[in-house]
């Protein structure tokens, strides 16, 4: 593992349109792209990132089935698995310290690319190209049941607050949600994008956010489906998003090398973070203001938004890495050459929530 600081190149830029959630108003914030010069980044403060790590082969000589080239990782709230999926079309259910081989499970027909449990923990809610929603048993290892067979290839997937609700996006004008009781679509919400490649829900379950191939963040009221944000917030594709700060924030990444972060209150304190030469496939919320990237040029790339910088990366991969997850103690990674590595994080960047760790809100700073 090798660690390196740099001085990273910040814009600020949005197109925001926001209706009110209780009337049909609507007012429209304009900055150009580039519009303001990339502020100055300092070396100062870098915290060194002296994590070791554990390598995990997900393929042995011993199985027949070739290891994977991973897109998706989901950790189980107040367990102990981690599942693992990609495009050798099984899930993977793993030991979270060890990184063991619990169970294979098998059930897909085609690369899988998003795996979420439930906040629960009980459920393990699976999706991908072959247009299967499945639902699974953890505990046993047991496929409860093909929750539906949906009508296009999922590449996005959010489970609602509750656990009642998951979001389905993929290649298709439509967003479902679904019942993770019966698999039944409660709401279909007209996307103006065709391919989305990544959904998250607010903390309160009340807003649904989506990006994808246009690099347009939009946000809907989950309850109705009424549209009430658009953020132009990258040239190409986004890859992964989250919102931050009490809901009032959206973070994303996307092929246009940038991470953006969108401040849904005040445009003037949106802004954008250069990641070249890298596309950034995946993010992962850490602790504190602290964000981790990662994607194309095989780093673990970490970030302070409060600062605005990269504050030092992770190195080991020898493929593109396409997901991250972090239980407030290791950072899981996994992508393209098939291994999967748990890093155990240094204390000072120790949660204390190991379910869903929180961006704290500072004076001054997007997270407010």
């Amino acid at each position: 593992m090798t660690i390196r600081s740099i001085t990273g190149r910040l814009a600020s830029q949005v197109v925001l349109t926001w209706r009110s959630r209780f009337g049909k108003w609507a007012i429209g914030l304009v900055m150009a792209w580039g519009a303001l010069a990339p502020l100055p980044v300092g070396a100062q403060g870098l915290i060194p990132l002296d994590w070791p790590c554990d390598v995990v082969a997900l393929g042995t000589d011993l199985e027949l089935d070739r290891a994977p080239v991973v897109t998706g990782l989901a950790l189980q709230p107040g367990g102990s698995h981690v599942a693992v999926v990609g495009d050798d079309h099984f899930v993977r259910l793993c030991d979270r310290q060890t990184g063991n081989l619990l169970f294979k499970l098998e059930g897909h027909r085609d690369w899988i690319r998003k795996a979420e449990f439930t906040p629960d923990g009980r459920w393990l809610i699976t999706a991908g190209n072959d247009r299967r929603v499945i639902k699974w048993n953890p505990a046993t290892g047991t496929l409860v049941s093909v929750l539906r067979e949906s009508s296009f290839a999922v590449s996005a997937l959010a489970i609602e607050p509750s656990g009642r609700i998951a979001a389905l996006g993929g290649f298709s004008g439509t967003i479902q949600l679904i019942d993770l009781n019966d698999g039944r679509v409660v709401r279909e919400i007209p996307s103006p994008c065709p391919d989305i490649r990544a959904l998250d829900f607010s903390a309160d379950g009340l807003l649904l956010a989506a990006g994808g191939r246009d690099g347009q963040v939009r946000i809907w009221n989950a309850q109705d489906g009424e549209l009430i944000a658009e953020l132009a917030a990258h040239s190409r594709r986004i890859r992964d998003l989250d919102f931050l700060a009490g809901d009032r924030a959206v973070v994303t990444c996307g092929e246009d090398l940038m991470i953006h972060v969108s401040d849904l209150d005040d445009s003037n304190r949106s802004f954008r973070i250069d990641s070249r030469p890298a596309k950034v496939l995946t993010l992962e919320r850490l602790d504190g203001d602290l964000l981790a990237s990662a994607g194309s040029d095989n780093r673990i790339r970490i970030w302070d938004l409060k600062e605005r910088r990269e504050i030092g990366e992770l190195t080991g991969h020898e493929g593109s890495v396409a997901a991250l997850a972090f239980d407030g103690t290791r950072l899981y990674s996994a992508g393209y050459d098939t291994h999967l590595r748990i890093w155990r994080v240094n204390a000072n960047f120790a949660s204390t929530d190991a379910t869903r760790p929180r961006i704290s809100r500072q004076p001054g700073s997007i997270l407010d």
